[in-house]
């Protein structure tokens, strides 16, 4: 349903705004591509941040577990953390409570827990969780030392997120508005004292002939800035997307940066400086 608006939108531009619209074909194309991209992307971040909030829950989760005791029956353990209040973690466990109240197994029950949210550490909580229901062990210690250390991890994380985020945001405004700010303010200065010498120093064919050449130049260099803006965002998108450890996330840095780096070039190498 998006794509086919999308498409109609984009058909509509064409038909009524041909002629009164510059750089048509960029608003055609961004009208197609970037509404359907940025719900796909809205959707994945949702996504994340659910698995995110399951994963920041599961060491509670671990701990009461590893409270219950040696033979206490898996289902008790699964419906108090259902009905524990981890969040998320509890609603992805009531599914896996009614599951088995409809006849499915412990065992699948836990499985398609752990395919629902397919994180290192709910895999290793399911799998612990399933040795304690099938051997009968008593896994206390192995649930307690697994959350202990998702608690060690997860503020490791905090820290590096707290430390990489200065990168991040510099590279952002750097990218997006500082680079491409600069870059039109100085190519409108030198095409202004350019206009100014040709004023004052020339006359006649000759002083027309430089003039155009001067003109083909500052046009080549123009559109050799707007590729390197166009680079540039799309290498800070994929580094800042790396650091991030979600490198799908690069193509929405770049769709980001790209256009509001050109827009602010071109607004502000074409301003008037007399």
């Amino acid at each position: 349903m998006v794509a086919a608006a999308c498409v109609a939108a984009g058909f509509a531009e064409l038909f009524f705004f041909a002629v009164s619209i510059p750089y048509l074909a960029l608003i055609f194309i961004a009208t197609l591509l970037l509404p359907p991209l940025l719900l796909w992307f809205y959707w994945d971040y949702e996504r994340e941040k659910r698995f995110r909030e399951i994963d920041a829950a599961l060491p509670a989760a671990l701990l009461q577990a590893a409270a219950f005791p040696k033979r206490a029956s898996m289902e008790k353990i699964i419906e108090a953390i259902a009905r524990g209040g981890h969040g998320a973690l509890s609603g992805e466990f009531d599914v896996a409570l009614r599951q088995i109240e409809s006849g499915a197994s412990v065992k699948r029950a836990l499985e398609n827990f752990a395919a629902r949210c397919p994180t290192a550490l709910a895999q290793r909580s399911v799998d612990l969780l399933l040795a304690t229901y099938e051997t009968g062990a008593d896994l206390a210690p192995a649930l307690k030392q697994v959350a202990e250390d998702a608690f060690d991890l997860q503020a490791i994380s905090r820290e590096n997120a707290a430390a990489g985020s200065l990168q991040k945001y510099t590279l952002l405004a750097g990218g997006a508005l500082l680079v491409p700010a600069i870059l039109g303010v100085l190519l409108n200065l030198v095409g202004s004292l350019g206009v100014g010498a040709f004023a004052f120093g020339e006359e006649g064919v000759a002083a027309q002939a430089a003039l155009a050449q001067r003109q083909a130049v500052q046009n080549a260099v123009v559109v050799g800035a707007q590729a390197y803006l166009v680079i540039f965002a799309a290498l800070a998108g994929f580094f800042i997307a790396s650091v991030e450890g979600a490198k799908r996330k690069a193509v929405l840095y770049f769709a980001f940066m790209a256009p509001l780096a050109l827009l602010v070039f071109n607004a502000l190498q074409a301003i008037s400086i007399t």
